[in-house]
């Protein structure tokens, strides 16, 4: 859980820098926030995914976090992991590294812009 709190505080922090420079951003998000919500296997498992999509949805901090709870509360042969799709419990790097990458990025946009926060707004 640790990992999706900071993921989202990272995307919260490039969001704030955006939003003030980019009014619009705001609608482009509802709409973006509604594809990644249907895209992500929230309501349906990464067990109906085809084989090759498997790995590339296990990039996002979101879907390694959601299938972990999966497994922990149903369990089954439906609550796959990234360790399973990729073969190696080295693969939670992953979506950790992205969350790291995405974290930094955050933070160092979050810096840059801070200094004209109060003149833009």
């Amino acid at each position: 859980m640790l990992e999706l709190i900071v993921f989202t505080f990272a995307v919260g922090l490039v969001l704030a820098s955006t939003f003030v420079r980019l009014r619009d951003v705001g609608q482009v998000w509802e709409l973006l926030i509604q594809l990644l919500f249907f895209a992500s296997p929230i309501i349906y498992p990464v067990g109906f995914l085809p084989p090759w999509a498997k790995p590339i949805a296990f990039v996002s901090p979101v879907v390694q976090v959601m299938q972990d709870v999966r497994a922990i509360i149903i369990g089954g042969p439906q609550a796959i992991t990234v360790a399973d799709t990729y073969g190696t419990a080295w693969a939670y790097l992953v979506p950790l590294g992205f969350c790291a990458l995405t974290l930094g990025f955050g933070l160092w946009l979050f810096h840059r812009e801070s200094p004209w926060f109060a003149e833009r707004v």
